[in-house]
């Protein structure tokens, strides 16, 4: 029974997946290879070669009785059914006669994420992971080089719900690290000119402006209301300052998710983190975790960096010996970010060893370190 409701449904290698095939002592027996692209694990199984005419008719056009008919395969269907279970089970093949979730159009946009998808959860089609993503909701805090980068990440990977939250304008300076900033926006806000490079990306965007300032009175109600799914603050240090501790308090209690991302000085190539109720410390925890941590530490600004006088040390718009970055920088901590946003998103969280770690990259070392959240003793906010 279970055989015969098999034959009936269309079957795929999946597109992540390549195949291999090699020959055994065995005449009749042909060793196969599946390699998952995504995650680069193996699975090598050896099968009767009469098989070998099923395999590569698993594109997703013919049921699995309408290929056997077509190509006049006399197999055993238990055996058949059993080898398509087992396939499944692996995770390298999929049923494709399942409901469809988003148009044509979003499949063909999406792709090769949707291929992604399938790998990075399993359990549930990359279609449904892809429509799942388009429905949240953001609030990103702090439109900067790391903000607006974090931005054009998530429209691009597909959501479409967004709002900005920053109340400074676009100057000369930005030019070098904002992925939206160009001679033509010079001057006007931020949250305007990250909006409008959003919609070019995805015109279905719907992108929210703010031009407020976060401060210790904010009410977070104007901002932050319960169908949000998270919050990106990157308009903090990333030592965790009063912005994320005020978002971080206020969120724990609704159970929404914060991720405080960017970073500063030689700390630019940073991760982030994420706080979320039953999965992460609290941000008093995270807070009080660097403040442990960095408790002889203090940042120190060569203003006086032997430099002779010039009209360039005399300008005001020029800090000698101050903070800087590239734009690689940025793209490289936006983008450990998105990673590790869209896992949240999606509900990808077993397993993952980060999730209570801020990740930082040391250009020095070409090496990346990774730095442990802890729950600190006596919190009276999760224990």
């Amino acid at each position: 029974m279970l055989a015969f409701f098999m034959l009936n449904n269309k079957y795929k290698v999946k597109d992540s997946v390549d195949v291999y095939t090699f020959s055994t002592d065995s005449v009749d027996c042909t060793r196969v290879q599946f390699y998952k692209i995504n995650t680069r694990e193996k699975l090598t199984i050896e099968i009767d070669s009469s098989f070998l005419n099923i395999l590569s008719s698993l594109d997703g056009s013919l049921s699995l009785q309408e290929i056997l008919i077509k190509n006049e395969i006399l197999v055993d269907i238990t055996e058949v059914g059993n080898l398509i279970d087992y396939l499944l089970g692996k995770d390298v093949i999929k049923i494709i006669n399942s409901p469809t979730y988003i148009c044509c159009s979003e499949i063909n946009r999406y792709s090769r994420q949707i291929s992604y998808f399938d790998d990075l959860i399993p359990e549930q089609e990359g279609e449904l992971s892809q429509y799942k993503l388009m429905q949240k909701k953001i609030v990103i805090i702090g439109c900067g080089s790391v903000g607006g980068t974090i931005a054009s990440q998530l429209v691009r990977a597909g959501v479409l719900n967004i709002t900005l939250v920053d109340h400074k304008h676009i100057n000369e300076s930005n030019l070098v690290r904002h992925i939206y900033a160009n001679k033509n926006n010079i001057n006007t806000y931020k949250v305007d000119a990250l909006s409008e490079h959003l919609k070019k990306i995805n015109v279905k965007a719907n992108i929210t402006e703010i031009k407020s300032k976060i401060t210790p009175s904010s009410n977070l109600d104007e901002l932050v209301n319960d169908s949000v799914d998270l919050v990106v603050n990157t308009a903090d240090e990333p030592y965790i300052g009063h912005i994320s501790v005020k978002l971080g308090r206020y969120l724990w209690d609704k159970s929404i998710g914060l991720y405080v991302a960017g970073g500063f000085d030689a700390h630019l190539m940073s991760s982030g983190e994420l706080i979320y109720k039953g999965i992460t410390p609290c941000i008093d925890c995270c807070s009080n975790t660097f403040r442990y941590a960095l408790k002889d530490w203090k940042p120190k600004y060569n203003y006086n960096s032997g430099i002779k006088s010039s009209s360039l040390t005399a300008r005001t718009d020029v800090l000698i010996g101050g903070a800087g970055g590239t734009f690689a920088q940025t793209l490289y901590s936006s983008s450990l970010a998105c990673m590790n946003i869209i896992d949240f998103l999606l509900g990808n969280l077993n397993g993952n060893n980060k999730v209570n770690k801020r990740g930082e990259f040391l250009t020095e070392r070409c090496e990346q370190t990774w730095f442990e959240m802890k729950k600190q003793k006596g919190c009276s906010i999760c224990g």
